[in-house]
C-alpha cells in the first residue's frame, strides 16, 4: 500500500532553494556589473555612463516603482550604486526602498477592510504573519527586513492589514533594510574602476547580515513560536 505524501518531506528541497537564492542574486548581480564594466572600459569608461545615467529624482522614483512592485531592492542598490557612485547610491537606493515600502503600507492600511477579511480568516494565508506582525511590531519587521530571503512587498501588505503604527513599521523598515542596502552599494560600487576590494566587503556584510537575521528569527520562534 502507497503512504501518503506528508508536508513534511517538502521542506528540505524548498529549504535548499531558500538558501541557494540569495547567493544567486549576489552572482548574478556581480556577473552582470562586471559585464557592464568591461563594456565601459571599450566605449569611454565612466564618461560614457555618465551621459547614460538619469537625473537623481527620476531614479528614485524609478526604483521605488520598481521596489514597491515586488522586485528585487538589491539590483536597486547595486544599479544605484554602479551609477552614481558608493556614497550617492546609499542614499538613493535607501530613499527609493522606504518610499516604496511606506506607500505599499499606506495602501495596505487604506484598504485594511478588504485585507483583514482576506488575510486574517483561519486558511488565510498571511493569519499567522499578521499575528506575529501584531504581538511584537518593531522587533517583527525588524527581523524580517534582516533575513536576505523573504518577500519585502508581502511584509509591506501584511504589516498595512495587521494595522501596525507608520512609526514603528518606518523605523524598522530602515533599519532593517539598511545593511543590505549598504551591502549592495558596495557590491555594485566595487565593480566601478579601481574599488574591487567593496565586493569582498560586501560579501562578508552580506553573510554576516544574514546570520544576525536568522539569530533573531530563531529567539522571536521561541518567545511566540513559528511564523506562516
Amino acid at each position: 500500500m502507497t503512504m501518503p505524501t506528508t508536508d513534511r518531506e517538502a521542506p528540505p528541497a524548498a529549504g535548499a532553494a531558500t538558501l541557494l537564492r540569495p547567493a544567486l542574486t549576489v552572482a548574478v548581480l556581480l556577473g552582470v556589473g562586471l559585464g557592464l564594466r568591461v563594456l565601459l572600459l571599450h566605449h569611454g569608461g565612466l564618461a560614457g555612463l555618465q551621459d547614460l545615467r538619469l537625473p537623481w529624482w527620476e531614479f528614485t522614483a524609478l526604483g521605488a516603482v520598481v521596489c514597491a512592485v515586488g522586485l528585487p531592492r538589491q539590483a536597486v542598490c547595486f544599479a544605484a550604486a554602479f551609477a552614481y557612485g558608493t556614497g550617492a547610491g546609499l542614499g538613493l537606493a535607501f530613499a527609493a526602498n522606504l518610499i516604496a515600502c511606506l506607500a505599499v503600507y499606506g495602501l495596505a492600511r487604506g484598504l485594511a477592510g478588504t485585507m483583514r477579511t482576506r488575510w486574517l480568516r483561519p486558511d488565510g494565508r498571511g493569519r499567522r504573519l499578521v499575528a506575529r506582525l501584531r504581538a511584537r511590531p518593531f522587533v517583527a519587521v525588524l527581523t524580517l527586513r534582516l533575513l536576505p530571503v523573504g518577500s519585502s512587498l508581502l511584509i509591506n501588505l501584511a504589516s498595512g492589514a495587521a494595522g501596525l503604527r507608520l512609526v514603528p513599521f518606518a523605523l524598522a523598515t530602515a533599519l532593517g533594510s539598511l545593511p543590505q542596502t549598504v551591502i549592495f552599494t558596495l557590491l555594485g560600487g566595487g565593480t566601478r574602476i579601481g574599488h574591487v576590494g567593496q565586493i569582498g566587503l560586501g560579501i562578508g556584510l552580506f553573510v554576516l547580515s544574514g546570520l544576525c537575521g536568522v539569530a533573531l528569527l530563531r529567539r522571536n520562534e521561541a518567545e511566540i513560536g513559528p511564523a506562516d
